[in-house]
Formats: structure tokens, C-alpha cells, sequence
């Protein structure tokens, strides 16, 4: 029994780290956050201006926005 749930703790923990923001930033991905620290993930929830942070695996970057320009990807 206690190998069971250790295996299923085992488990859990592996479905975590695939999940871990710190994981998937080191693999080359940026996340990007609001002024108040949360992830924004669509272009609708990038302020109209203000600051946005870049967080990449070594570095944060503070960006003023001053214009938003929708184009399609790969134009």
C-alpha cells in the first residue's frame, strides 16, 4: 500500500514539474505580467498603456507600452 501511493505521489510530482512556469521559461519561453504581478496571456489583456514585465530565465525586463498594433503571426 505504501508503495502504491508513493508511486502515485511519484506521479503528481512528475505532472507538476511539466507544468512548473520555471521549467518551461528555462526551455526558451517568456511569460509575460501585468503591473500588479499577474500572467497575461492573450493580447486583450495587455494594458492600453502602463508597464508590462518579461520575465525570460535569467532576466526581467520592464517595458513601457505606448501603442498596440494587432497583426497576424508570421506577417
Amino acid at each position: 500500500m505504501l508503495a502504491s501511493r508513493e508511486n502515485a505521489l511519484k506521479l503528481v510530482e512528475s505532472k507538476l514539474e511539466n507544468v512548473n512556469p520555471a521549467r518551461i521559461i528555462g526551455k526558451g519561453f517568456a511569460m509575460i505580467l501585468d503591473k500588479d504581478g499577474r500572467r497575461i496571456s492573450s493580447p486583450q489583456g495587455l494594458p492600453a498603456e502602463g508597464t508590462i514585465t518579461i520575465v525570460m530565465e535569467k532576466t526581467m525586463l520592464e517595458y513601457k507600452v505606448e501603442r498596440i498594433a494587432s497583426r497576424e503571426f508570421g506577417e
